[in-house]
């Protein structure tokens, strides 16, 4: 699992990498209760989007995102915080 310190190299996402989300990215979803979700992105309509939820990118030491159990989440482009270009997914 990944540390919170190693999560937080990551850049945030711009508007414009937001707007070019599709299919097969990763992004780290805040669940709102300082919690976040790696998920692979799997439908995209809009500004809406569903994803793979991927619990072995898990950050240690932070809770859970309350979606872990599920297999696939659905959220909002406002909730990403971090994209896992050139690490999880090659955009």
């Amino acid at each position: 699992m990944k540390t919170r310190e190693e999560l937080e190299v990551f850049p945030a996402p711009t508007q414009t990498q937001l707007d070019g989300l599709g299919e097969g990215c990763f992004a780290a979803v805040s669940s709102g209760d300082n919690g976040y979700c790696w998920v692979e992105i799997v439908t995209v309509s809009g500004d809406e989007l569903i994803g793979k939820v991927h619990a072995e990118l898990a950050v240690s030491g932070s809770q859970q995102c309350n979606a872990a159990n599920q297999q696939l989440l659905s959220f909002h482009k406002d909730q990403v915080v971090y994209l896992g270009c050139d690490r999880y997914c090659f955009c």
